[in-house]
């Protein structure tokens, strides 16, 4: 599965990602979001994994980028949260209500 969390402009980690302009995270005008391969919504954070297999080394050979990252945000900078089946091109569904 894959799903797309796209985090509140205004809140820090939005605003951080906006100003970074990194690979951790991306942006379409000023909606910073992150692609994401597990997704979970329990305790007080939003867990969001990327990549396929942490037990895999770390670091590709090639380049400098994580195979697998981990991030936790606060529910209060998630704005929406989409769902995608692995193949589909558009989105299965998605959450806007915090748990």
């Amino acid at each position: 599965m894959k799903f797309v969390v796209v985090l509140e402009p205004t809140s820090a980690i939005g605003l951080s990602f906006l100003a970074a302009k990194s690979a951790d995270g991306m942006h379409l005008d000023q909606y910073p979001f992150i692609e994401c391969s597990e997704v979970s919504v329990d305790g007080p954070y939003l867990f969001c994994a990327r990549g396929e297999d942490p037990g895999k080394p770390p670091v590709s050979r090639t380049s400098r980028t994580p195979r697998y990252s981990e991030f936790r945000i606060p529910h209060a900078a998630v704005a929406f949260v989409f769902h995608f089946a692995k193949e589909a091109d558009r989105p299965l569904g998605f959450a806007t209500e915090k748990p």
